[in-house]
């Protein structure tokens, strides 16, 4: 007797694998340090061109609170983008669906942390999405780097 796969995780393989087609990578990160949830990173991989600066991630928080960065988004770790780039990060983070639950950059590329819903057959758009918050994620924190833009 063989096991099939779920529908869930036939569709988590179509997400996936539409990410691999624009050039994404994805990988299996923590959500935090303490609960133990799993959430899949989208990376949009940087084209090394000059040593990569500053390393951030800033996550969505349980409640709104005024001591966050910007309403349920706070820094995670020592590191964040520069006061510049702030304005621009917060627009982004308003506009951001539900389901993405954290974002930032580091030695590989800019990413997402993304809980990978998507309504059903609609998996291609929703990469797309991710794809393109990416793309202005990466526009805003280098514009001297050359992304590997797809």
């Amino acid at each position: 007797m063989m096991l099939q796969p779920s529908a869930r995780q036939r569709q988590v393989s179509r997400l996936r694998q539409a990410a691999a087609e624009k050039g994404l990578m994805v990988y299996l990160s923590d959500l935090d340090d303490a609960s133990g949830v799993q959430v899949a990173s989208y990376i949009l991989p940087v084209v090394e061109t000059q040593k990569v600066s500053a390393e951030w991630c800033i996550a969505k928080q349980k409640t709104k609170h005024d001591v966050h960065f910007y309403e349920q988004w706070d820094w995670r770790g020592e590191g964040t983008c520069t006061d510049a780039q702030r304005p621009r990060l917060k627009k982004i983070l308003a506009e951001l669906p539900k389901d993405i639950v954290g974002l930032g950059k580091n030695t590989i590329g800019v990413y997402v942390f993304w809980l990978e819903k998507s309504a059903k057959d609609e998996e291609r758009a929703a990469v797309e999405n991710v794809f393109q918050i990416l793309r202005r994620l990466a526009a805003l924190l280098d514009s001297e780097k050359e992304w590997a833009l797809s």
